[in-house]
């Protein structure tokens, strides 16, 4: 009988054999095929994430050359506007012309009024010396 239970024995071996061979197989193709269908996610996963990060640096380009044309526009504009000290020469050029007419207004109008002051005075002489004239004629004529 041991030699019978040495074949049982053999054959129970053999059986465990094999099934512990068909089970890691069957384990070894879930693993393969769940690595697959993992790889094969992660890849679409990086695709689109891929895909999403070029759309947004594409749009961040747009973004700054729209930015830096409104700043060369700004910076051309700004090429046009007066310096400080250019307005500054020019405030005082006009404060110094505006000055000058005031005083050839006053002066015009001193010289005026002087001139109208003269003429008065000139008739008042005038009048004074008919005046004076007729009274002498008149004495005379009296005489």
């Amino acid at each position: 009988m041991p030699e019978h239970l040495n074949l049982l024995d053999e054959i129970l071996q053999r059986i465990e054999n094999t099934l512990a061979h068909v089970v890691l197989s069957s384990a070894n193709a879930n693993i393969t095929t769940t690595g697959a269908a993992i790889e094969s996610r992660v890849n679409l996963s990086l695709s689109a994430a891929k895909e999403k990060v070029s759309e947004e640096a594409s749009r961040q380009n747009e973004r700054y050359e729209s930015i830096m044309n409104n700043i060369g526009k700004l910076v051309d504009k700004t090429s046009e506007f007066a310096l400080k000290s250019e307005q500054i020469i020019r405030f005082d050029a006009l404060e110094k012309k505006l000055d000058a007419a005031f005083n050839q207004l006053q002066q015009n109008k001193g010289h005026d009024s002087g001139v109208a002051a003269s003429w008065s005075v000139m008739a008042v002489v005038i009048s004074l010396a008919i005046g004076g004239i007729s009274l002498i004629v008149t004495l005379f004529l009296r005489r």
